[in-house]
């Protein structure tokens, strides 16, 4: 699956209105009872959603380690919910499957919150650190398991 060919028309899943504002809860006003997702955006949302959800059984063959993981961070601020459940479980499921990833993951999600998530967003800020100490934790129990089973052999 070639990630930047098909970037192209997903791209516009992040732009929600005609003025191009990033889909990000960094960039919308919470407030504007106006702000919601045009009828052309969720067809290409929904493809997004499942794209993210074939992460890492399916991996973008055209991007690099660290742009997907990049992506996927960002991804964890979206507007819609759903699609910030399935990245986090996206990540969650790289930080299983590839230990030699284990490490980026996580320092690219830390320089994500660090370099994007504004100090005037403190519930977003919030919920990107708890997501990052989930990360961390999981990262944790993993290296426990895999401990037990070199024991047990």
């Amino acid at each position: 699956m070639g990630g930047r060919p098909g970037w192209v028309h997903l791209s516009p899943s992040f732009s929600t209105d005609k003025n191009g504002r990033d889909g990000s809860l960094t960039f919308i006003s919470l407030s504007s009872p106006s702000f919601s997702l045009l009828r052309p955006v969720k067809p290409k949302l929904d493809l997004l959603k499942t794209c993210v959800a074939a992460i890492p059984r399916i991996m973008p063959a055209d991007m690099t380690r660290d742009d997907l993981i990049d992506l996927l961070s960002r991804l964890t601020i979206h507007m819609d919910h759903e699609l910030v459940r399935t990245t986090f479980i996206s990540l969650q499921n790289i930080i299983t499957n590839f230990p030699g990833w284990r490490h980026h993951v996580t320092k690219i999600f830390s320089l994500f919150i660090l370099r994007d998530i504004p100090d005037s967003c403190p519930l977003i800020l919030e919920a990107a650190l708890k997501r990052l100490i989930q990360m961390v934790t999981h990262w944790k129990s993993l290296i426990g398991s895999e401990a037990q089973v070199i024991k047990g052999s």
